[in-house]
């Protein structure tokens, strides 16, 4: 009796000591992905300020641009000319980009009718594999197990 009573215990004890040594290493592993992620977020709030600061020197820059192509056309035409046509140029870019995005937009399927549509076909695979396994079991014919039929027909 005591004999199983040592054995029992012993395998008592290194159950709870396996549990124990799984506990240290969930903690171990969290305490590790935790240091992983505050260093990944560091790092990604510092290239987000980078991206800003470039963001605002392009910016920038493409106002110099701007005035760089009005005191060269000044060279030929009057000043108010030099801007009136940079202007011309940039407001008819505004609106070829702004009709081309309209044009884009409007190809965009909203996403009502997107779940709509999927549960529309996928209701319609569902019925014609009933409707075709029916058929097939009345005429006795069909030998074909369910994963050959999967592989004729795929889920859309």
């Amino acid at each position: 009796m005591s004999l199983a009573r040592g054995v029992g215990r012993g395998i008592v004890g290194r159950v709870r000591g396996m549990g124990a040594a799984l506990i240290g290493v969930l903690r171990a592993e969290l305490a590790a992905l935790i240091g992983e992620l505050s260093s990944s977020g560091r790092h990604l709030v510092r290239s987000v300020v980078l991206f800003g600061l470039a963001f605002a020197f392009a910016f920038w820059t493409l106002g110099l641009l701007v005035y760089f192509l009005v005191e060269l056309l000044a060279l030929k035409v009057a000043r108010w000319g030099a801007v009136g046509i940079v202007f011309g140029l940039f407001l008819a870019t505004a609106v070829a980009l702004g009709a081309w995005s309209l044009s884009r937009l409007k190809r965009i399927e909203s996403p009502a009718a997107t779940i709509d549509r999927r549960l529309k076909d996928h209701l319609a695979w569902w019925q014609k594999r009933i409707a075709g396994d029916s058929a097939e079991n009345s005429s006795g014919g069909g030998s074909a197990t369910p994963d050959d039929e999967l592989e004729d027909e795929e889920l859309p």
